[in-house]
């Protein structure tokens, strides 16, 4: 779905007068946009920072926008969630396919516990705002639940990977858990 915005911007020299500008903008695209504003908001200031008004101010649009796009608070800070659950799942998935076919169980496990390291400013920033949604979940059932989710992937995605990948000590030594 893409939206149609319209930007006015105001020639205040000789003539004065407005310019109007039609920009197309992707309903995800700036959904993405007022959740990474969340992100940076929660991190910077913490999670209870975070209102409809200082996300609107942090992604430069207006509340009504915000709002266009997430009827409440909630909807937004669900949605910011599963973003951010989307993100740590793309960065183990490359991490994982970037060891190849046939990766030993050591280098799998390596790999997957380092993908779980806030190596950078934005692993980091993730980090913190995770910890915030989980401290969250702790009282709201309905985070909770998103919660629950994204552990069930990590669970879930940790098998698969050795089924996936057959790591070759595992199909040569199935009773040695590490080569």
């Amino acid at each position: 779905m893409v939206d149609h915005v319209v930007v006015v911007d105001r020639d205040v020299g000789l003539g004065g007068g407005d310019r109007v500008v039609a920009e197309d903008l992707d309903h995800q695209e700036r959904r993405e946009q007022i959740a990474a504003a969340l992100m940076r908001v929660a991190t910077n200031e913490g999670l209870e920072a975070v209102s409809l008004r200082h996300v609107a101010a942090e992604a430069g649009v207006t509340s009504g926008m915000v709002q266009h796009y997430f009827p409440s608070k909630e909807a937004m800070m669900d949605f910011a969630m599963q973003s951010a659950s989307a993100r740590f799942e793309a960065r183990m998935t490359e991490a994982v396919a970037a060891l190849g076919e046939d990766p030993s169980v050591r280098a799998l496990l390596r790999t997957m516990l380092v993908t779980l390291l806030p190596l950078d400013e934005s692993q980091r920033a993730d980090g913190r705002v995770a910890l915030a949604f989980l401290a969250r979940a702790a009282t709201r059932p309905d985070a909770a639940k998103h919660v629950g989710d994204d552990t069930d992937i990590l669970e879930a995605s940790s098998p698969t990977c050795f089924v996936t990948h057959k790591p070759r000590a595992l199909r040569a030594r199935p009773s040695t858990p590490f080569p």
